[in-house]
């Protein structure tokens, strides 16, 4: 009986140690969701979202600006504009990116993207 005692704090203990690192310290990220970012805020906000590459990449209607399509966990589809110099080269090859920015009305404006 004192063997088996020894036995199950330790493992207690690493099973939380475990359970603390897959939830608050693991490099495994999904997708946010834009419902996160309050509309009437204009705090800059990071999201993961999947580049939407059909509905492609316009960089010559706005000046200075680059609109795209990114879609968020929950499957809800939004534009995005950015300036020219915040978009990474090869952006068209990206599945997800990270955005910073805020909304502004139904376009999420970044002032920075990056590939994952």
């Amino acid at each position: 009986m004192k063997k088996l005692e020894k036995y199950i704090i330790p493992t207690l203990i690493l099973v939380v140690v475990v359970l603390v690192y897959l939830v608050y310290f693991s490099p495994i990220k999904g997708l946010s969701s834009f419902n996160d970012v309050d509309p009437n805020a204009h705090v800059q906000k990071s999201l993961a979202v999947r580049l939407v590459i059909e509905d492609g990449i316009d960089r010559s209607s706005v000046p200075g600006k680059t609109i795209f399509f990114a879609e968020d966990r929950d499957g809800r589809k939004s534009r995005i504009s950015a300036p020219n110099d915040a978009i990474p080269p090869g952006l068209e090859n990206a599945e997800t990116v990270n955005i910073l920015g805020h909304f502004h009305g139904t376009t999420f404006d970044a002032v920075e993207v990056e590939m994952e």
